[in-house]
């Protein structure tokens, strides 16, 4: 009876993959803004590319969702600094938006916080 039955799993065929065509949600589009630190930006920017990799869109598509994700104050200061027409890409939009959004601290400052936490 033994022969039998390794005979009979040797003839069933491999299971087949399973796919399953799960809805995902939509991930919402983040927010970018003004005066964020350096942890808020990198936060959001992975946020961000979660969002524009769920569906395929254009370059214009993307630039105009980056466009969309900055708050209105943002998004006026980007406005303002006179090259708004020439970001046309994400890259380049995204790199002037961290110029004019994210608050940079200087290592001194950092030094003084701790030693103030130290005495």
């Amino acid at each position: 009876m033994l022969p039998l039955y390794t005979h009979h799993l040797a003839t069933q065929p491999p299971p087949r993959d399973v796919t399953h065509n799960a809805k995902l949600e939509s991930l919402p589009r983040p927010k970018f803004s003004l005066n964020m630190t350096e942890a808020q930006w990198q936060f959001v920017t992975m946020q961000w590319g979660a969002y524009i990799a769920q569906t395929h869109a254009s370059d214009i598509q993307k630039v105009q969702q980056l466009r969309a994700a900055c708050d209105k104050d943002l998004l006026q200061r980007v406005y303002d600094c006179g090259t708004f027409a020439s970001l046309d890409t994400m890259d380049l939009f995204l790199s002037k938006m961290k110029e004019l959004a994210v608050i940079t601290i200087h290592k001194t400052i950092h030094m003084v916080h701790m030693w103030k936490l130290l005495t």
